[in-house]
């Protein structure tokens, strides 16, 4: 923290529930950083525009958008984590490590990153993505479950 705070004073996050927001806000929220420093910008704004002119690459990168992104990946946490019963040695084993990992990473970051900048969020992504996937998963599975005992109730009326 204290050579964060000499090399860019103002930028480094003392307190780890500052950390907390910042690498939420940075895997959720935040639209594409391009640079922390003006170094660059110059050189990359043209590049910078033409990267998001298209949709796709700024797509829920608002405040609703990241909401529902956010509460996908903990949901997918939470379900993960409850359905881990259910698998055998090799699938706990596998469950196991992703959230070891995750939780390592994240860990991590909280701890040795006091600079909110964007990239430095860039090796929880996987994690995030996999953890989102698992909750949607989830959703998918129990939608289909819904519309697959609505048509074996009409099948039997």
């Amino acid at each position: 923290y204290q050579m964060a705070l000499a090399l860019q004073p103002g930028q480094a996050l003392p307190a780890l529930q500052h950390r907390l927001a910042a690498l939420v806000v940075n895997l959720f929220l935040s639209p594409p950083a391009f640079a922390e420093s003006a170094n660059y910008q110059a050189n990359t704004a043209e590049l910078e525009h033409q990267y998001l002119q298209n949709p796709l690459h700024h797509l829920m990168r608002n405040i609703p958008g990241g909401a529902v992104l956010f509460i996908l990946a903990l949901f997918g946490i939470v379900s993960g984590l409850l359905q881990m019963h259910n698998l055998d040695r090799a699938g706990k084993r596998r469950h196991i490590l992703l959230y070891s990992a995750g939780g390592l990473v994240f860990a991590g970051l909280l701890i040795a990153v006091p600079l909110s900048w964007q990239r430095y969020v860039i090796p929880a992504t996987p994690f995030v993505c996999l953890w989102m996937a698992c909750g949607l998963n989830t959703l998918l599975l129990a939608f289909k479950n819904c519309v697959d005992s609505n048509k074996a109730r009409q099948v039997h009326h």
